[in-house]
């Protein structure tokens, strides 16, 4: 035997399951939690009598051992009911609309369970018993037997401690102790109902967030420091490279301006225009030389600090400053080098200002996952402390 207790939200008029009960005890914990009464109201008890496995075999599938190729998915054992006459009918002519296509590749829908979920999906969850019921009912091959439902009896709020006509004394009193059980969560100001806002309390919120942050932000802050020390690495060895590479230009400079001294002072033209015009040549390509290994630098820093901003964001991107770029003086043996120093790279503040990485977006989503599971540990904790002080 089973109770189901159904509540009205007071604002939307909505029919919500609260639980289902047995004389065994809880059937489904995860619907057990707390909200507040202004927002919902208990007004029904449903009680229900369990069907035996076999039974339930023989109506749905014509045999109390089915076989493998005529085993449906296991419908649940929670039972919802709708209470609405317009919505119900609403259901029975969508459902009756696909039936032309049922059994062919029309349908709209790959199982009747998939059919079932959707209509969920569209009408409720307090619509899945006559969901399943129509669905199973109007949706069925020529060789399957009819379809019987299980039998249900409802009971409207005030029917608590009065006897109750067709019903067994000791289901009657199962009942009774339910509705004193309800009575005494209502003077106390709570209810048994899905919809908990834990948003109305900021210490115990404060308190899911910490331990969020406590077990979710250690993993990604390591993470970042290996990035960001990666990355800073990179630069510091890409500018300790490119310094070498100038000295050496520098070295390799000075030997051939050298080479063009004694060259054209054996051919007599020590202060000649020839002689001008070639160092010129050389200080133009030798300069190039240098501005391109810079701007080799620059991009390849430009594209390490994009990817890492993309990935970890702008705040703590790491940078690195360098020499000014030397120059390579006409006729002198040793490149000029300016006093001062200039980043890597140089992003551009309208796309990268602020800008929030994908390493970011990850750890709050875990942290927000993390938080609605110790909610829902924290409902179905509640729902377990309260199932003992409704002892049936």
């Amino acid at each position: 035997m089973a109770f189901e207790l159904i509540y009205t939200n007071k604002k939307t008029g909505e029919k919500v399951s609260g639980g289902i009960f047995a004389d065994a005890g809880l059937l489904r914990t995860e619907a057990i939690t707390y909200g507040d009464l202004k927002n919902f109201t208990w007004d029904q008890i449903r009680v229900g009598q369990e069907i035996p496995q076999e039974q339930q075999n023989l109506e749905r599938y014509g045999t109390k051992t089915p076989t493998a190729s005529t085993v449906q998915p296991k419908q649940p054992s929670s039972q919802i009911f709708s209470t609405n006459n317009n919505e119900q009918a609403e259901i029975l002519n969508w459902v009756k609309a696909q039936k032309p296509t049922y059994g062919t590749s029309k349908f709209n829908f790959d199982s009747r369970e998939q059919m079932i979920e959707q209509g969920v999906a569209n009408y409720g969850e307090q619509n899945r018993q006559f969901l399943v019921d129509t669905i199973y009912r109007e949706l069925r091959s020529p060789t399957e037997p009819a379809y019987q439902p299980p039998s249900y009896s409802v009971f409207g709020a005030d029917t608590t401690g009065s006897e109750t006509t067709g019903i067994d004394p000791e289901i009657q009193a199962m009942l009774n102790a339910l509705t004193t059980g309800l009575a005494d969560l209502n003077k106390r100001g709570l209810m048994i109902n899905p919809d908990v806002n834990f948003e109305d309390e900021p210490e115990l919120m404060a308190k899911f967030l910490k331990q969020a942050e406590t077990e979710i932000d250690p993993y990604y802050s390591t993470q970042l420091k290996l990035a960001r020390e990666s990355l800073f690495s990179e630069l510091g060895y890409a500018g300790e490279e490119i310094q070498i590479k100038e000295v050496e230009l520098e070295r390799q400079y000075g030997k051939r301006v050298r080479r063009i001294g004694a060259e054209m002072a054996e051919r007599g033209f020590a202060q000649s225009g020839a002689r001008r015009l070639e160092e010129e040549e050389l200080a133009q390509t030798t300069q190039s030389q240098i501005d391109a290994g810079r701007r080799a630098l620059s991009q390849g820093a430009e594209r390490g600090a994009r990817e890492y901003a993309q990935l970890y964001g702008t705040p703590q991107l790491p940078q690195r400053e360098l020499p000014l770029s030397p120059i390579a003086g006409i006729g002198t043996e040793t490149f000029t080098k300016p006093s001062g120093t200039r980043p890597f790279y140089t992003l551009s503040p309208d796309i990268y200002e602020g800008l929030k990485g994908q390493r970011q977006y990850e750890q709050e989503a875990a942290k927000r996952t993390r938080i609605a599971e110790l909610e829902s540990d924290e409902r179905i904790k509640r729902g377990i402390d309260e199932l003992r002080k409704i002892t049936l």
